[in-house]
């Protein structure tokens, strides 16, 4: 995904990226599983929580600057230089 080398934003728990290749919506489920360190098939399904299909189309029309949604106690965000920043909701509540 993102190199480990690379600093997290502050407050981040895990940084990914998308590509042509990996679309936002799989590299957001990736990042949110690694931040939780579970694999991802054993965590919350990411249609429950927004439309992978739609926020894919979303990058690919490159209509939008960046999208932010909850997912599994996380927030995702999202932007179309190919970035994926996770935060944790509960320390995010604590700041």
């Amino acid at each position: 995904m993102v190199d480990r080398a690379t600093p997290l934003p502050e407050g981040a728990v895990n940084v990914a990226s998308w590509d042509e290749s990996t679309p936002p919506s799989t590299a957001a489920a990736v990042a949110v599983a690694e931040a939780q360190g579970v694999d991802p098939c054993e965590m919350q399904q990411l249609y429950r929580f927004v439309d992978p299909d739609a926020l894919d189309a979303l990058f690919v029309r490159q209509s939008a600057a960046s999208v932010a949604f909850g997912l599994s106690g996380y927030e995702v965000l999202i932007t179309s230089d190919g970035t994926v920043v996770v935060f944790d909701q509960t320390s995010e509540s604590t700041r």
